[in-house]
């Protein structure tokens, strides 16, 4: 393994661990055909969501300098059909995920060594409307916005 890929199951690990996350897909999920995103992710219940995330970038220095990666990654949380809906519970387990992810505590002093989390924010990306309701959207880095950057030792 490497850091960067003990890094990522560590994050893995760390969000599946947050109260109302349902799912964690790491890398690339395929969904069968009788699955459909939309409606795993329509029946959950508010204030639950699913987190996707993969390695968008990694950079290296010379030797001895920390490696620098970034990661993109989307919570995906319910929004009732026919109701207005102020997001609070969902930019509430959007805030948990965050938090929990930058606790110096949850990366420091881990084996295998991990890189730490450098930088993290999130962006609002809106609210997708699907047949039975909608689905919040936020993205923590990559091409989307928002950012979650790792920094460590090589």
């Amino acid at each position: 393994m490497s850091l960067v890929t003990d890094t990522l199951n560590k994050l893995n690990t760390v969000v599946a661990g947050v109260s109302g996350i349902t799912a964690v897909y790491q890398g690339y999920k395929r969904f069968s055909d009788s699955q459909n995103f939309q409606d795993i992710v329509s029946a959950l219940s508010a204030g639950q969501g699913i987190f996707e995330f993969h390695l968008t970038d990694a950079r290296r220095g010379i030797q001895g300098q920390d490696a620098i990666f970034n990661v993109a990654a989307w919570l995906y949380t319910p929004v009732p059909k026919d109701t207005s809906n102020l997001l609070t519970t969902d930019i509430n387990l959007a805030e948990l995920v965050l938090d929990t992810i930058m606790v110096p505590a949850t990366w420091v002093g881990q084996t295998p060594v991990v890189a730490i989390p450098n930088f993290g924010s999130y962006k609002f990306l809106g609210v997708s409307v699907t047949k039975s309701g909608g689905i919040a959207t936020f993205a923590f880095g990559g091409p989307d916005g928002g950012e979650l950057s790792f920094m460590g030792g090589c």
